[in-house]
């Protein structure tokens, strides 16, 4: 029955792995209360300030702005524009459960994302704004277990991209901090996607590039 297929699949997640996926859904996420809950962009309306708050560990939602809300399923079947059946085989699938009913193309998708369907790409400068070098961070890990990994990059002389990064680690929009005046707040925040939502802002803000719980290689 789907209740008993749904509340399955919650207990198979647990708080940990519903956060993940929301987190993988909603990149743009800025979190709050501690880390319990997040802000973010409200897929019901358009806006550019994040007023939808996510409970983190159940999913749950509500649009401050516009008064949506809904539980996990819902916030899943929008991010990902599926129906209830096809969001419930994609996360029972991504959370190793295996039924007659999951379909063969659920179970394929779910496996090509498992070797970093979703990469993002971060690039870090020097003072003047010069590349020093990149950071890709890959979501989730190859490994399928971990929620994320991260790889470094930089160019060589010739312009040739090369593995792992060259001199010291500096701050993500370093070259921002170094050109803003004096009594300009600078925000330290956990990730570059959250340094580029408060600079949409037009606010100073950095990050160190090794995030709060990754592996950098």
């Amino acid at each position: 029955m789907p209740l008993d297929r749904k509340n399955a699949l919650l207990d198979r997640l647990g708080p940990s792995g519903i956060d993940a996926v929301i987190l993988e859904l909603c990149p743009e996420m800025i979190s709050v209360s501690g880390g319990q809950q997040g802000l973010t962009l409200c897929w019901h309306h358009h806006e550019e300030t994040p007023s939808c708050s996510v409970q983190r560990s159940s999913g749950l939602y509500n649009c401050k702005s516009c008064g949506a809300k809904g539980d996990f399923f819902s916030l899943v079947m929008h991010k990902r524009g599926c129906d209830f059946k096809d969001a419930l085989n994609y996360l029972e699938s991504r959370a190793g459960i295996v039924t007659t009913t999951t379909s063969k193309a659920t179970a394929l998708k779910v496996k090509t994302r498992k070797v970093a369907t979703f990469t993002f790409t971060f690039t870090y400068t020097d003072a003047e704004g010069l590349e020093l070098y990149q950071k890709e961070r890959h979501k989730p890990a190859r490994d399928g277990i971990r929620s994320k990994e991260f790889f470094f990059s930089h160019k060589d002389k010739k312009g040739n991209r090369q593995k792992g990064y060259q001199g010291d680690h500096v701050p993500y929009r370093l070259h921002k901090v170094v050109k803003a005046s004096l009594d300009s707040p600078v925000y330290v925040v956990e990730g570059e996607a959250k340094a580029d939502l408060l600079a949409s802002w037009v606010l100073v803000a950095i990050c160190v590039d090794t995030g709060a719980d990754g592996m950098c290689q």
